[in-house]
């Protein structure tokens, strides 16, 4: 089985692509507002509030109950609950719909499949937790500009034709996380023996846990206020920009989150949480700097080199996750507390629905960038408290 465990992470990678189909918020909601002119940015952005925060509450219910089922009937349970959020929301006439399918059963969905594949898979790599959780989850960080694209290349520009490609999408999510359930499977002796290290009560009370978390939570909320309003910022920004290259801009975000998943595993493998923490920080802190430049400026490049650091930095954040919770309170107990780690989320969602809130309030961006700043210096804070700790011991 170890000999074939690369198979796994192809699977997994496959189930992730596709239950990671609702980060492509950004690029789905601009036809569903072109419907319904009348629901203000804030309102919209809500939607994707509660997906994050029901992707959190999907990881953690598959954390506590996974254990007792096969990783397939997971991610098979994830695919239909993806399945059902799609077609409530291609036929909902309503915000609460929306809300309803695409936030809660999409965001439920995602979030169980999610947790399905990374507690098991990343077992049969004790010894490349960072490149490996890095891989799985750049299929997740990649969906978002993939399948973004492919909508807008499918959808006609008609009002509500979106609704068609919501049922395409729910089908095809749903067929591929039902075939590459079949492949993805956890180490027997990791059922049998559970392994070493703490439990999810005990690592709650080490304040390791807690100044780790507020460094994930400050940095998420970062990520998914630029994440939700990243259509708006393009067309703030580059006022004459086309569609076609408003969303190729956008897309910049997700490959670079694909691709900063792979280089923040492999270097948290070799160089540590420390340094890949303090560059996830500094990503964060650049693209500000650099966003603030392009709305004023008009700036193509300026803004291309924004999406991509925030891109970068915001997919190190979970692999630093996964691999800093399986490095700093062991594997016994990682399904359960590597979703406890993730709830960071649930607050951190709402940071899409404050970012609107600010654009609605001050008709700019500027003062989201400068929040978002602000949080880059806390992660700092709290990055420097996790080695002041490591030190005393």
């Amino acid at each position: 089985m170890r000999k074939s465990r690369w198979s796994f992470v192809l699977a997994g990678v496959g189930v992730l692509l596709l239950a990671g189909v609702v980060y492509a918020w950004s690029v789905l909601s601009v036809s569903i507002a072109q419907e319904f002119p009348d629901w203000s940015r804030a309102k919209l952005s809500l939607t994707f509030t509660l997906l994050m925060a029901f992707f959190c509450i999907g990881q953690i219910s598959c954390g506590f109950v996974g254990a007792r089922m096969k990783p397939r009937t997971g991610i098979w349970l994830g695919g239909t609950l993806l399945l059902a959020g799609f077609v409530v929301s291609a036929r909902m006439s309503s915000i609460a719909m929306l809300y309803l399918g695409f936030g809660v059963l999409g965001g439920f969905g995602s979030g169980f499949a999610y947790i399905a594949v990374m507690s098991s898979v990343v077992k049969w790599f004790p010894e490349k937790r960072g490149l490996v959780s890095g891989i799985l989850l750049m299929g997740f960080g990649l969906s978002s500009f993939l399948i973004g694209k492919l909508f807008q290349a499918w959808t006609p520009a008609v009002a509500g034709a979106w609704r068609a490609s919501f049922l395409v999408l729910g089908a095809v999510t749903f067929a591929v996380l039902f075939v590459c359930g079949f492949f993805v499977r956890r180490p027997i002796e990791t059922e049998k023996s559970g392994g070493e290290g703490l439990t999810t009560g005990q690592m709650l009370k080490k304040p390791k846990f807690w100044f780790y978390y507020l460094w994930e939570l400050m940095l998420t909320a970062a990520g998914l206020m630029i994440i939700s309003q990243a259509s708006g910022i393009t067309a703030d920004a580059l006022p004459a920009v086309s569609a076609g290259a408003a969303a190729t801009l956008v897309g910049l975000i997700s490959i670079a989150n694909g691709l900063g998943r792979v280089l923040f595993g492999t270097l948290y493998d070799k160089a540590g949480r420390r340094v890949s923490m303090l560059l996830i920080c500094l990503c964060f802190a650049a693209a500000m700097g650099l966003l603030l430049v392009a709305v004023k400026t008009s700036g193509t490049a300026v803004l291309t080199c924004a999406f991509i650091l925030l891109g970068l930095g915001y997919g190190g954040i979970p692999v630093c996750n996964s691999a800093f919770i399986g490095a700093s309170f062991g594997m016994a107990h990682y399904q359960t507390n590597f979703p406890v780690c993730n709830s960071a989320m649930l607050p951190a969602s709402f940071g899409g629905t404050l970012a609107g809130a600010l654009y609605d309030g001050a008709g700019a961006y500027s003062g989201v960038f400068l929040v978002i700043l602000a949080f880059a210096a806390v992660g700092l804070l709290c990055s420097g408290g996790i080695t002041a700790l490591d030190r005393t011991k």
